[in-house]
């Protein structure tokens, strides 16, 4: 009992702690959670107190009354105005009803049942976003009108959300408050940009459809009212799929709301928006091209558009550079009225864009831009990306020359092979070839030449970028999207300046009218490769430029490029592969580059097919020469070369070695090239195939009679013809065409090379006679024969077939007193080649003649060369020691001995041999 108690009391002691203990943690979170509340709270007040101070002044005069944006010319002169000043303002009345419920449908269904800000779906926007599904369409018909207005378009960030309370701000307490909804609407209409320079829908109206805002139709109005959502991106001449989805949303909310039946619905969703757009009121510039190329890169570079913010623009565009595109467009003979030309001019010393040629019609400001594929997928570049991606690496990093050098064989190439566009291959090729008539299977080996990351480091120098790091043998051949004429022209203008690379630019500085603030381009300078690079690339693409390319006096270098369709698509449409999608020229002179793209914007399909509205390869090449020359021509200006840069060695070189090697003296000259080497990477080695052979060693000499025999020991065989040498030499330099090329040199030697020999020729003091050649190790003369006094030989070493080459020869001297009268016969030896050593019983037999003598020889020396009057004549036949007729040879079996004579004359003396063979006949 007592141990009992003693619990009871501990517990009575323990439960008032703890029930302290949280008593605290409870008042702890209280005054916790009322301070945040209250931080909240005044943290609140004080964000509407900015809000409210920050605001706007609301005045409705200033509604329209931006100032515009001026755009000047490289030399300082006005040639553009952008901005609202140019919109054509109608009421509320002269709306018709029709585009009134689209754009309340569209843009705020419970327009006129809020006071500029609808709580229920700003609450659920914002819950939509935290939750990451979307969270647009938030803002209210007034809050637009008011970032319209009085605010701006942000809407990432801390500004993006002062911005959107700025504008909640402005609905309520200002605008609703100013303006019935009628006159909210009003102002709502005539403010947005309605797609490049188009103000307001009564603009607009007359723009696409060539009427009144007032007689709009319900597919009329409903593709306005979806406009406001993005303009250019819903553009009907530009995106006309786009626009006639959007239009078919429009409708979709115009009918969930009540405005029109399911039937109008049904027949308004199947009329195209193409079908009703027409050429309206024009508001194009005629430097539109040139506008949109700044007005993009200020937007992308400042957030900015030019349109709608007041500025003064200090462009690049030289006005009579650009006046030779625009003429260019206006006077060239077209295939057809939809092929298209982009093209742009690039100062290579400063990377400023002096003019683009954007397209042949511009409908609109900020529609489709060919100069820079704005809105569209950038093309590929083909061919003209080898001095980019191949060349220009090789040189930089690996110390390729002009020579190069390459073959031109089909290339192993991811399970396949690398072909040439003409299916022919011309086999052994310097580099300066290769890129002149650009060689495909040469550019994939030049790319292989160097790492991934050195040819990723040159092309993104070169303002190219990529979707990724790693670039496939296929980039070789430039087949990845990635260029327009902008790109292009700014990469080349850094070969034509000695390598440096500047990204290209529209505009050098823009000052906002409204606050004085300027904004000038960060413009960067940067070497990008070896000068000596630049100039090699330059001095062989100035060899690749066609004579109708011509300023006087200039060097233009040129490089041209086309792309190809999947085969699949070529089968579907029944096309060969001559049809191409791209095709591009790019050249530059020491001042400028120039890039144009020639082709049709849209892809294949059955339409196009059948209207013929593609180009061919064979059409395009002549054709974007022409279109070179038309621009080029009249933009290039004379008198302006290419300047060697030093360090660069111009070196002869005899072709077909690899690597490099000089020339011999003996080369000939249609195997020798003088090519461009960056100094400490040319040849020092002088190639041996054609290099003078050596002499003949212990070369000895004896007489008899009017005889003169000489001997000596051969040479090796020289390595141009040495089999095994040969071998090695092509496995080592020419990779998987080793074999193929080996035997092209055997037989090469073969028909113009010969074996190896020696030459011998007599002396009369200075003056020497051809005597004769052999293959063999000796010779005879037979002075007798020889008219004059002879005082030496002379042997040398020489190929049967190719003479230039041969050995200064080694010289022995004799006099009359060497000739000996003596002559022994007995010094003399014949061998001949029997025909048979076995028959079987009545085979055929035939005897030896002429034509069976191997050798004849005095004393060691051969003298077959050098006898007259041979005969060889049966004398005896025996068998079994009895004397038979030929007939008898084969006649039964037994040893058979045939005695032959065999006479001729050497060096006056008359001389017989005899010679047996002997014949064993068996059954």
């Amino acid at each position: 009992m007592k141990k009992k108690k003693e619990q009871e009391n501990t517990e009575e002691t323990i439960k008032p702690k703890r029930k302290k203990k949280k008593f605290r943690i409870f008042y702890w979170l209280t005054v916790i959670f009322v301070t945040m509340a209250l931080a909240a709270f005044l943290a609140g007040i004080g964000f509407c107190y900015y809000i409210v101070k920050s605001a706007p002044e609301f005045n409705l005069e200033e509604m329209f009354e931006k100032e515009a944006t001026r755009v000047y010319d490289i030399n300082g002169n006005l040639f553009a105005t952008l901005g609202t000043e140019q919109r054509q303002k109608v009421t509320y009345d002269q709306l018709p009803q029709v585009l009134i419920d689209a754009i309340i449908a569209t843009e705020d269904s419970r327009f006129f049942q809020h006071n500029g800000f609808d709580a229920p779906r700003f609450i659920k926007a914002s819950l939509t976003q935290l939750l990451g599904q979307g969270g647009g369409g938030a803002s209210t018909l007034t809050m637009q009108l008011s970032k319209l207005s009085f605010t701006s378009t942000e809407s990432s960030g801390i500004e993006g959300i002062i911005r959107k309370f700025t504008d909640i701000y402005m609905s309520v307490f200002q605008i609703e408050r100013n303006l019935t909804k009628q006159e909210i609407i009003e102002y709502y209409v005539n403010t947005p940009c309605m797609g490049g320079n188009i103000y307001g829908v009564q603009q607009a109206s007359q723009y696409y459809f060539g009427k009144d805002v007032t007689d709009l139709n319900l597919v009329e109005a409903a593709q306005i009212a979806g406009m406001f959502q993005s303009p250019n991106g819903y553009n009907p001449y530009v995106n006309p799929n786009d626009a006639n989805a959007r239009k078919n949303t429009v409708l979709y909310l115009m009918n969930r709301h009540g405005y029109i039946t399911d039937a109008e619905y049904e027949a308004a969703s199947k009329v195209e928006v193409k079908s009703l757009i027409k050429e309206g009121v024009s508001a194009v510039n005629e430097y539109q091209g040139f506008l949109d190329t700044v007005v993009q890169e200020i937007i992308d570079k400042t957030g900015n558009n030019p349109y709608s913010v007041p500025m003064d623009i200090y462009t690049t565009m030289d006005t009579k550079k650009q006046d030779v595109i625009n003429n260019f467009y206006a006077t060239y003979k077209f295939k057809d009225s939809k092929v298209e030309v982009g093209a742009a001019v690039v100062d290579n010393k400063t990377g400023a864009i002096l003019a683009v040629g954007a397209g042949r019609y511009k409908k609109s400001a900020m529609t489709l831009n060919i100069a820079t594929f704005s809105g569209q997928t950038k093309r590929a570049g083909g061919s003209t990306m080898k001095p980019i991606m191949d060349y220009g690496p090789a040189i930089e990093y690996a110390g390729l020359s002009t020579y190069g050098p390459f073959i031109d064989e089909d290339t192993s190439y991811g399970g396949s092979y690398m072909r040439n566009y003409n299916g022919k291959n011309e086999g052994f090729m310097s580099m300066r070839d290769c890129l002149k008539n650009s060689v495909n299977t040469c550019a994939l080996q030049a790319f292989r030449l160097t790492t991934n990351d050195q040819k990723y480091e040159f092309a993104t120098n070169l303002g190219i970028e990529f979707d990724s790091t790693y670039l496939p043998d296929s980039y070789s051949i430039g087949t990845f999207n990635a260029i327009t004429p902008v790109t292009l022209a700014g990469a080349y203008a850094a070969f034509g300046n000695g390598g440096y690379y500047t990204e290209p630019y529209s505009f050098t500085k823009l000052v906002y009218r409204e606050t004085d603030e300027v904004y000038e381009q960060d413009i960067e300078r940067k070497r990008v490769m070896k000068a000596q690079t630049a100039y090699l690339i330059s001095s062989v693409l100035v060899q690749a430029t066609n004579s109708r390319v011509s300023v006087s006096g200039t060097q233009i270098a040129t490089k041209t490029g086309t792309t190809s369709y999947d085969e699949k698509v070529l089968d579907k449409f029944g096309l060969t592969n001559n049809v191409i999608p791209d095709s591009w020229i790019s050249s530059y002179s020491p001042d400028y580059a120039i890039a144009v793209w020639y082709g049709y914007v849209d892809g294949l399909d059955a339409e196009s097919v059948k209207k013929k509205e593609y180009i061919t390869m064979t059409h395009a090449t002549n054709e974007r020469t022409k279109i070179m020359a038309a621009i080029g021509n009249k933009i290039y200006s004379k008198n302006s070369k290419f300047k060697n840069p030093g360090g660069i060695v111009s070196v002869e070189v005899e072709l077909e070695t690899i690597p490099a090697q000089l020339p011999s003296i003996n080369t000939p000259e249609k195997m020798k090239g003088t090519f461009l080497f960056i100094s400490g990477t040319e040849p020092n080695e002088t190639s041996a195939r054609y290099a003078t052979l050596q002499d003949p060693t212990n070369v000895t000499y004896n007489t008899f009679g009017n005889s003169l025999n000489i001997s000596w020991s051969s040479i090796p065989t020289p390595s141009a013809i040495d089999k095994t040498y040969l071998t090695d030499y092509f496995n080592n330099g020419y990779g998987e065409w080793a074999a193929d090329y080996l035997q092209k040199r055997i037989t090469y030697n073969t028909n113009n090379i010969g074996t190896i020999g020696y030459e011998i020729y007599l002396t009369q003091g200075i003056n020497s006679t051809y005597i004769g050649y052999t293959e063999n190790t000796s010779y005879t003369v037979d002075l007798s024969n020889l008219i004059g006094t002879y005082d030496g030989v002379i042997v040398k070493s020489s190929y049967s077939i190719f003479k230039a080459n041969r050995s200064p020869g080694v010289k022995l001297n004799f006099t009359t007193n060497d000739i000996i009268n003596t002559f022994d016969e007995s010094k003399v030896s014949v061998t001949m080649n029997s025909l048979y050593k076995t028959l079987k019983v009545n085979e055929h037999f035939t005897e030896l003649t002429n034509e069976n003598i191997d050798t004849i020889k005095y004393d060691g020396y051969d003298i077959k060369n050098s006898i007259s009057n041979l005969s060889v004549i049966t004398t005896s036949i025996t068998k079994n020691s009895k004397e038979i007729t030929p007939a008898d040879v084969t006649s039964s079996t037994g040893t058979v001995k045939i005695t032959y004579s065999v006479s001729f004359t050497y060096s006056g003396n008359p001389i017989t041999k005899t010679f047996t063979q002997t014949i064993n006949v068996t059954n």
